[in-house]
């Protein structure tokens, strides 16, 4: 608009100076004829610049996707239409896009032409560097006359919403997690299960239990459906613990200790769904948060959900969350734990839990490392080192910078 401005008054200039010649060098009845012939021009101008913006309504319908993942390109289709009865020209469309970063936030689209009653499609997008919840719009439209001396804006409360997930990567090497039991109701061992499931015991029927699970012997000796109890030998089911903590968020950017976290909890969670393991959520971002643990791409979603919204507002320790929840860790599980190395102590304190056949696995990350100017493969040696010491375990060690996806490789 301050370019639009700078041309208006270069452009009066130019029609005075050339005005003043005129009036110099040419004959009165021709300067005369000039004059009026300008002066018409110029109010058949704001005439028709007065009847765009009473006469023309122009609606915006915007299309996207509702979801992408950090690093994508978000593509916005708008379909902007003239409701109206006068037909528009010069039209700006000018859009708010707050996920893309602040230098290209305000997209602009330039219509030349827009009839009365015919849509016109224009395409814009940006890419989305951070994970959040992003409010769309509105749009704002400028209009400007023929000659480019009159300009009016309108807002077009055009509003939407879209989601900026975590990025992931791909997961090729886990470490091998412990099967569990849990009872379950219905049929017998069929070949399908591998012949990993027991008889558990029996109990009353309940409504929607399959006809074939009923146990009629103990039906007909106690009068009543009773159907067979099994036990699922090859369940498998983690529980993921993390606190996004306010204090010990350090870096900068998408280079900081919760962004780490976040990426870490994402991918494992869609690695351990992607192989039918149960997968269960504790975790503090201001609130506590707990997801049940369930499967399916519905349950990911889920949690993807609550990654992408979370943001690192904790006061609490981890000590205190697991204080609050790890009775509450069923046995014949596996437990990761996603901390920084100054939750290693704590962790060591509650890491008893192994006597309930719990399987540990701790992820740590180097908050040191998040510091410029970190001797970082010292560093990151002498913490592997230090960290297997103290628990027959082997971390995996995460640092600043590290390719994430090389690590889950090796």
């Amino acid at each position: 608009m301050k370019k639009n401005g700078v041309k208006r008054r270069v452009l009066a200039g130019i029609v005075i100076i050339f005005t003043g010649i005129l009036a110099l060098r040419v004959p009165i009845p021709f300067f005369n004829f000039l004059f009026w012939f300008f002066l018409g021009s110029l109010f058949m101008n704001m005439a028709a610049a007065a009847a765009m913006y009473h006469g023309a309504r122009v609606t915006v319908k915007r299309t996207h996707p509702v979801r992408v993942d950090e690093g994508d390109l978000f593509e916005v289709t708008a379909e902007i239409e003239n409701t109206g009865f006068v037909p528009a020209f010069n039209i700006i469309v000018e859009d708010i896009l707050s996920c893309a970063p602040a230098d290209k936030r305000l997209p602009r689209a330039a219509i030349d032409y827009l009839p009365a009653g015919y849509p016109v499609t224009v395409h814009y997008g940006c890419v989305c560097e951070m994970r959040g919840r992003y409010e769309l719009g509105p749009c704002t439209l400028i209009f400007s006359d023929f000659l480019g001396l009159i300009f009016f804006t309108r807002v077009v409360p055009a509003l939407s919403v879209m989601y900026v997930y975590p990025r992931m990567f791909r997961i090729k090497k886990f470490p091998q997690l412990i099967k569990g039991t849990a009872p379950w109701f219905g049929i017998g061992a069929t070949r399908s299960s591998g012949g990993d499931d027991e008889f558990f015991g029996t109990r009353d029927y309940r409504p929607r239990d399959p006809i074939r699970s009923i146990h009629w012997i103990s039906t007909a000796r106690k009068n009543r459906l009773i159907v067979k109890e099994f036990q699922q030998q090859n369940f498998y089911r983690a529980t993921l613990v993390f606190n996004l903590s306010q204090e010990a968020n350090l870096g900068e950017g998408k280079e900081t200790v919760s962004e780490y976290i976040i990426r870490i909890a994402a991918s494992v969670s869609r690695y351990l769904l992607d192989n039918d393991i149960a997968v269960e959520v504790v975790a503090h971002t201001g609130e506590i948060v707990h997801i049940p643990s369930n499967k399916g791409g519905e349950h990911l979603g889920e949690i993807l959900k609550f990654l992408t919204l979370a943001r690192p507002e904790s006061n609490v320790s981890i000590a205190e969350i697991f204080k609050e929840f790890i009775r509450f860790i069923p046995d014949d599980s596996n437990l990761i734990v996603i901390m920084p190395d100054r939750d290693w102590e704590t962790f060591l304190t509650y890491a008893t839990a192994g006597r309930r056949n719990i399987s540990l696995f701790p992820f740590i990350l180097l908050s040191s490392s998040f510091i410029t100017g970190y001797q970082r493969p010292e560093t990151l040696v002498r913490a592997k080192i230090r960290f297997a010491q103290q628990l027959e375990l082997n971390p995996f060690v995460f640092s600043a910078g590290d390719d994430l996806e090389y690590i889950f490789s090796e």
